[in-house]
């Protein structure tokens, strides 16, 4: 596996245990059961998107599915509805449910993070944040 690839998945892994840990330190008074589960459902909610490709791809399994999407960055060329730019810059207007209920608003910030996480990775390791773009990629 590539560095690039090792630290994207390694990121995805820690993001939602450092959002716990920061959001379980600043609200103490809340549920942590019910901040654990907010959290970690909105920071891997956006990768349901890649099983879209299931239909668009011959995999012998699922387990080839998902080593094909830990070890390669050609699936970003696909469609990903959650993975675009309109998504990220709607979620911050999201935000304001955090007073409604503390727990969707977390929800939704850690679904943000995640899509940040994913822009800057592929600026990173592609260089190009061009696959963002509302369009079908091919």
């Amino acid at each position: 596996m590539r560095l690039d690839l090792f630290l994207h998945n390694l990121s995805h892994v820690l993001l939602p245990f450092l959002l716990c840990l920061l959001f379980s330190s600043l609200l103490k008074t809340y549920d942590p059961l019910l901040l654990f589960i907010s959290i970690f459902t909105g920071a891997l909610t956006p990768d349901l998107d890649h099983l879209t490709m299931l239909k668009e791809y011959r995999f012998k399994s699922f387990f080839h599915f998902l080593s094909y999407v830990m070890n390669s960055d050609r699936y970003r060329k696909s469609f990903l509805i959650f993975h675009n730019l309109i998504v990220i810059f709607i979620l911050p207007f999201l935000f304001p449910l955090l007073w409604l209920n503390i727990y969707v608003g977390l929800f939704f910030i850690s679904f943000h993070s995640h899509l940040i996480l994913d822009l800057l990775f592929d600026f990173y390791a592609i260089g190009d944040f061009s696959s963002w773009k509302i369009r079908r990629r091919i």
